[in-house]
């Protein structure tokens, strides 16, 4: 995974960004009953928790990562010593601006 950022361009950003949207609209949003459980656990776990939301985030927050914020994520969890216990929506929500 060292070399992993290094062919990181916006053309692969924009392509991966599309499979993953593609994911959650089969796996979720077009399922009967595919989004209860994001409804759900949305109710049960406060704002901030990081079971408030699904893993695979929302199209917003998948709309809204640019290249920079991807970066900086694989830089700051994919390291050999560091173990990733945020979710990426927990991550990009905790660096935008209040308000």
């Amino acid at each position: 995974m060292g070399t992993l950022l290094d062919a990181l361009s916006q053309e692969n950003l924009d392509n991966q960004r599309a499979v993953v949207k593609n994911e959650k609209r089969s796996s979720y949003d077009n399922q009967p009953y595919g989004t209860w459980q994001e409804k759900l656990f949305g109710h049960l776990y406060p704002a901030g928790h990081p079971y408030h939301h699904s893993t695979i985030g929302s199209m917003e927050d998948l709309d809204a990562a640019s290249l920079e914020d991807v970066s900086s994520f694989f830089r700051t969890t994919t390291h050999r010593t560091t173990r990733c216990s945020r979710s990426w929506e927990t991550w990009t929500r905790s660096r935008r601006a209040p308000g």
